[in-house]
Parts: C-alpha cells; structure tokens; sequence
C-alpha cells in the first residue's frame, strides 16, 4: 500500500499495514528535502480545511481598516453594523493572526449577525479542492471543510468565550433563535458538501470541557453534528470531527455520536483521556486520529521516542489508529521530532503491533 492507501485502509475500517503518521500540512512546516525524506520513511501529509463551496453575501458590505498589524473589519448591513480588530503578522506557531475584539457587543448585535447568516449564498465550488488532492496524490489526502457547529463558530469567530457565557444565561431564547438560523444554513451547506468529490470532510468544531459541559454539548452540538452525520453517510462520505481538548467528563456524551472519527484527540500531558480510557469508554467506534502533543517537543529526542513507543504499546494491535500533529507546534525542534516519530512508527508501528 502507499501512504493515501494505507491512511484509507484506516478509516474505512479495513486492515492498514502499519499505523499512519500524517500531521497537517500547515503544521508540518519543513524543508522541502526533509519532507521527501519523512515521505519515503512512510509519512503522509493531511491537506485540512479545504473548502468545496464559495459564500457570497449581496447585502452585506465588508470594510476592512488596516493600520500597522491591526485590521479593523466592519460589516455593514441593512440591520446595523457590527466591527471587530485582528492582530496580524504573529508567527505560524502562534496562529498567524488573532481576534482582540470580537464583533459582536451587546444585544442589538442578534439582527445584525442573523441577516449576515441568513444573507449568506452557497455556490458548488471543487476546483481548489481537486488541486489540494491531485497535490496531495499517493503521499497524503486532502479534506473537505465543514464549518465548526454554530456555538462554536459563535464563541470561536463573533463572541469570544466570556461574552457566549454571559448570552447563555442572559439571553438563552436570541441564542438559540440565532443558532436555529445558522445550523439551518450549515445543513444546506453540508448537502453541498456531501455532492462534492471528497472522500473525508473535516469538521473544525473545537470540543474540550474546559468551554462545555455534557448539558451543552448535548443541547448544541449532538443534534447539529447527528444531522450532518446522516447527511453525508447518505453519499458515503467519512465524517471527522476535530476534538482537540479536554474530553473526560464528555466521552459519554461523545459515544452516542454517529460521526466516523474523533480527530485531533489529544492525550496526556496536554488532555485528559488516554488512548487506553478512550478505547475503553468508545470501544472501536470511532477511529481516533490522534494529535501527538505538541509539548513532548520541548523535552528531546529521546522524550519523543519513548512517548512514541508507549503510545503505540497502548495502541495494540494498532487498528481505527492515525497519529498525526494537528496543533501549532515550537518550529525549532519541529524537524527532528518528526524525523524521531516517523522512524519510531516505522520500526514498532506495523500491524497488528507486536510491543509488549
């Protein structure tokens, strides 16, 4: 099998010849000779967040201010207008760039934010999407993008974390008339989805119990992601959804999910659920497309390989099984480490995985 074989034989849930290492392309910020090295020693590159579908909004007019690494954006609609700044220009490992002050301020801002929602027009768009793959080829695999479920898009792009809590408790009802509207536009983008060529599509939610407990998640995410599931197993697309942080106290909740993967899954030291405690609460319905943590990175070599050889110890026989880097990770020790994990899954990772 070459790397996009093996990568699919994974997560169509058949049997793999050794456990798939594939971060992200945007992570795996290497030399390109390093790059065809780690690829011949069987490491594939995932190209995320790629979108098959434009949006035009034809009332909704956006201005953009830049002064210096600030860019003030503001949405003028005819229900109001609403702005917001971006700090620009931070390094790759640090995000690019960040929301300092995010649009939405204060109860007027529910009209303005449901016209720019309900204004929104999708178009069928695969040409970037057929690039991404042909680009990707043999070596990797390119995914198709899903927005982040509506309480996330609000926390993560309008909000901000402490004003979505306060408009939770304040004023529940404009909330949830606000997410309806959304999640019903996200459905009508996910059929485009599930029309498109794709194979895997990537939803970006941002899961961790640090921002929801099991009632919220059950509230606003469980309905949303159980209807994109339906939607696209009905064109046999593989569902992946991104569960970076703290997963404990929502594994159950998680369980009752249709999706196909939890992607981004990240243990300990930085989350905190084992493989082990995952595999055991979840059982082998989903396959886990791990996010090896970024912190291990600052600690050597030889901190990296043993993590690496534990994990995949703790992994046995390997099957449902991809590990792969899916955070911004330190851009100095990045090459070597890559080059220690490879090497390592190389030598210990072929199935079924023969460490005691």
């Amino acid at each position: 099998m070459n790397i996009r074989e093996n990568l699919m034989a994974v997560l169509k849930r058949k049997e793999p010849e050794y456990v798939p290492f594939v971060p992200y392309r945007e992570v795996a910020r290497i030399s390109p000779s390093a790059e065809l090295k780690l690829r011949n020693m069987g490491m594939g590159i995932i190209r995320a967040w790629v979108p098959v579908y434009r949006v035009e909004y034809p009332n909704v007019r956006i201005e953009d201010e830049v002064r210096g690494c600030i860019v003030r954006r503001t949405y003028r609609t005819p229900s109001g207008s609403m702005s917001m700044k971006i700090r620009t220009g931070l390094k790759p490992e640090a995000g690019t760039n960040w929301i300092i002050e995010y649009p939405f301020k204060g109860e007027d801002d529910y009209r303005v934010l449901r016209f720019i929602e309900e204004d929104a027009v999708y178009r069928p768009d695969y040409g970037r999407f057929l690039e991404e793959d042909r680009k990707a080829g043999e070596n990797g695999v390119a995914s198709a993008n899903a927005e982040p479920t509506p309480f996330s898009k609000l926390w993560v792009q309008y909000m901000g974390l402490e004003r979505i809590s306060k408009e939770l408790y304040r004023h529940p009802g404009q909330l949830g008339d606000l997410i309806n509207v959304m999640a019903g536009r996200q459905e009508e983008a996910c059929r485009m989805i599930a029309d498109s060529p794709a194979k895997l599509v990537w939803c970006g939610d941002q899961i961790t119990s640090a921002v929801m407990n099991p009632k919220i998640f059950q509230r606003y995410y469980a309905p949303l992601l159980g209807r994109f599931s339906e939607i696209l197993h009905g064109r046999d697309k593989i569902f992946s959804v991104h569960m970076d942080g703290l997963l404990s106290i929502l594994k159950d909740e998680i369980k009752e999910l249709s999706i196909d993967v939890v992607e981004a899954f990240t243990p300990p030291p930085m989350g905190d659920l084992s493989l082990k405690e995952a595999r055991r609460a979840w059982g082998d319905k989903f396959v886990i497309w791990m996010n090896f943590p970024e912190t291990l990175l600052h600690h050597g070599i030889k901190a990296i390989r043993n993590y690496t050889i534990n994990l995949l110890k703790e992994a046995a026989p390997g099957d449902g099984l991809v590990v792969g880097m899916t955070e911004d990770a330190p851009p100095d020790p990045l090459e070597d480490a890559l080059m220690t994990i490879a090497e390592t899954m190389r030598k210990h990772g072929k199935y079924p995985i023969a460490l005691v």
